[in-house]
């Protein structure tokens, strides 16, 4: 079954892939990333630290109230709660629902990133012969991340946790057989040479 729903993803990103290629442009792999809740390494620093936020956040809040304060107290709260809520949770399901939507696709010429919504897609695309810089996270089980671009302004640490206003580096994120597809890669940028 697991078999199956792999073959299906890859069908999948290749229907939506393929549209976008140029002229004479040879799709070499397509993929998605995996679905639902994914951990990140910087989680073990920004659970802890979002719990405390969204606690206080909740606390204060309920003791404006009880206590009775002005009106402008408790709403002066809310917005603390909203960050807390999304800290807490809402990133997490925020990071889902963005790779659910997300396709990749590795041709002769292109690194594509394409994001559909609804009747829209968002076509992001890499050069191969500019991607200079790579750097590839894998997990024991095969999957992991491709990141285009070297780390200097972006955080690399914040791949894929979905933080608002954070600008992070393109990548081919949460994909299975990562050394596949980065073997690919490799062999797609040497035949341009």
């Amino acid at each position: 079954m697991l078999r199956s729903n792999y073959k299906t993803a890859i069908d999948e990103a290749e229907q939506v892939v393929a549209p976008v290629l140029g002229a004479n442009e040879e799709l070499l792999w397509s993929g998605r990333p995996r679905h639902g809740i994914i951990f990140h390494r910087m989680d073990a620093l920004l659970i802890p630290f979002s719990l405390v936020w969204g606690g206080f956040a909740v606390f204060w809040e309920i003791a404006v109230i009880r206590a009775g304060a002005p009106a402008l107290m408790a709403l002066f709260g809310l917005p603390f709660v909203g960050v807390g809520c999304y800290m807490v949770f809402g990133r997490f399901l925020a990071d889902a629902a963005r790779r659910r939507r997300t396709y990749y696709g590795l041709t002769d010429r292109r690194a594509l990133i394409v994001t559909k919504a609804k009747e829209a897609l968002t076509i992001k695309e890499h050069r191969l012969g500019s991607l200079v810089h790579l750097s590839v996270r894998a997990k024991a089980d095969g999957s992991g991340t491709i990141v285009f671009g070297a780390p200097h302004h972006h955080p690399v640490w914040l791949v894929g946790t979905s933080w608002p206003s954070v600008g992070t580096l393109p990548a081919f994120e949460a994909v299975d057989n990562v050394h596949d597809v980065h073997d690919r890669l490799r062999r797609a940028q040497s035949g341009l040479d």
